[in-house]
């Protein structure tokens, strides 16, 4: 069986399988990637009582960055996920997903 080097698809005479297994990792994946968000949501947000611990002065700043932007931004693309628009956009909506986790622990960082 060939695969591509970069993009790890098949190739020459098993290419007619790329689409089959594409399908197929969906489907089997689907509720993995939906209890990661619900996981990462919920780790997310229960930080949020360190930072009242740890650095009471900033906590409404750090607050915001957790329950305003990040928490509902993840359980937004959650909800995303139950629609038939997420099968074309997953990738996409869960890279931004996590550029947006990752820009509130930065922007936290920083403060």
């Amino acid at each position: 069986m060939k695969i591509h080097p970069i993009t790890l698809s098949f190739i020459e005479e098993w290419q007619h399988l790329e689409e089959k297994y594409q399908e197929y990792h969906f489907e089997r994946s689907l509720l993995i990637q939906r209890i990661g968000m619900l996981v990462g949501v919920f780790f997310y947000a229960v930080f949020g009582f360190l930072d009242d611990y740890l650095i009471p002065q900033k906590k409404e700043t750090f607050w915001f960055i957790r329950y305003a932007v990040v928490c509902p931004f993840a359980f937004g693309v959650f909800l995303f996920s139950f629609t038939p628009y997420y099968r074309r956009y997953s990738n996409f909506a869960l890279f931004l997903m996590f550029l947006v986790g990752g820009f509130g622990i930065d922007m936290m960082i920083l403060l």
